[in-house]
């Protein structure tokens, strides 16, 4: 049995403490900043609704976190494939009741359908379904790397008329800078 990564805690602590200085900030914005000074501090104004508006992107991400590590590797690809179709679907009703030009209603349950489609899209696309996990891991590419490994690409590839191997061009310039 493989061991599930843990959702960060710390996420949720931000959250809360986030959610805290936006409840806070309000009330005592008005009673420290004078009434005439309250339209220069825009940035103080805007401390409540950015401090929530935060938290709430981090909810998000949390909850993003929660679903992929428990849905990874356990859906089925034809499970997986009509869910993402059903979703793409909902976000392309929703565009058209946005723009239809015929009825209100199409506007406002567009707006939603859309929402909602879009938000399960972002969480859906994290989940990995089963069989397609990639257990080779990718680590940082560097200047480095590319000379350890140049002998691993074809010399047909590298050695274009007029172009320069990797190493030709540091070396030039280390003597250039001598």
């Amino acid at each position: 049995m493989t061991k599930r990564v843990q959702p960060p805690k710390r996420l949720l602590y931000a959250m809360a403490i986030l959610v805290g200085v936006g409840l806070v900030a309000g009330p005592v914005s008005q009673l420290i900043i004078p009434p005439e000074e309250m339209n220069k501090a825009i940035l103080i104004l805007g401390l409540p609704f950015l401090s929530i508006f935060i938290a709430i992107l981090l909810g998000f991400i949390y909850f993003i976190f929660v679903v992929a590590s428990r849905l990874n590797g356990v859906v089925e690809m034809r499970v997986y494939r009509p869910i993402e179709a059903i979703i793409i679907a909902g976000i392309l009703i929703g565009v058209f009741g946005m723009f239809q030009p015929f009825n209100i209603l199409g506007y406002q349950y567009g707006f939603i359908v859309l929402l909602i489609s879009t938000l399960a899209f972002i969480v859906w696309s994290h989940v990995t379904p089963k069989g397609e996990i990639n257990n080779e891991e990718v680590g940082p590419v560097s200047v480095r790397h590319m000379i350890e490994h140049e002998a691993e690409i074809p010399s047909e590839l590298l050695h274009q008329p007029g172009m320069q191997t990797t190493q030709e061009v540091l070396t030039r310039r280390s003597s250039d800078e001598v």
